[in-house]
């Protein structure tokens, strides 16, 4: 009340640290209690949101083969992708924190940054003995036009709890080879349809 009524040059002096007001009218409360009350209003979903960011990772565990990795996924409410053949929808995991479960020539594409290059990835693919579990999906962001992301079928795909693990539905795991989080929060992006 008193940054109000001294930003509106109202008659406010200071003597010895304290403020003297003369004729302090009722409305300078009212209309500071108003904007405390919208600005609770407009913060306080920020700072929820803040506070239930730690809520949507996911602990996930996914097994390939005789191997299994577990890692933070984000629930990205926005992810849509989806294998256009099985409907199956993808959850896109970092390249580093999968690696040591993914089949040693898959493995080659992705050291060599060469991921995007149609003709190398189903050259190494088709001398694959794993070439049936790996699809091709195709997808577009904001920043690029009819890109495709190498995926696997896992054979499993676990989310964890406290106290057990719910299986997950049958999805893919696509393999990105950019990071997902700037602060390393999360390694994976998981969609609404996957978690039971």
């Amino acid at each position: 009340a008193f940054g109000f009524y001294y930003f509106f040059n109202a008659d406010v002096q200071i003597s010895k640290g304290m403020f003297l007001i003369k004729d302090f009218p009722i409305k300078v409360i009212i209309y500071s209690m108003a904007f405390i009350i919208m600005l609770y209003r407009w913060l306080w979903p920020l700072l929820q949101l803040r506070i239930n960011h730690h809520q949507l990772v996911y602990k996930v565990k996914i097994h390939f083969g005789e191997d299994s990795v577990v890692l933070d996924a984000f629930l990205d409410t926005g992810n849509e992708l989806a294998d256009p053949i099985s409907g199956r929808p993808v959850m896109v995991v970092e390249f580093d924190s999968i690696s040591v479960i993914l089949p040693t020539e898959i493995q080659k594409i992705y050291q060599e940054g060469k991921e995007q290059q149609l003709d190398y990835v189903t050259g190494i693919l088709s001398g694959s003995t794993w070439i049936n579990r790996f699809f091709l999906v195709p997808y577009s962001t904001l920043s690029t036009n009819n890109d495709y992301l190498l995926a696997f079928r896992p054979d499993r795909i676990e989310i964890l709890t406290d106290e057990s693990s719910l299986e997950a539905r049958q999805s893919l795991v696509g393999i990105s080879n950019r990071k997902l989080s700037i602060d390393d929060e999360y390694n994976a992006l998981i969609q609404p349809q996957i978690i039971p």
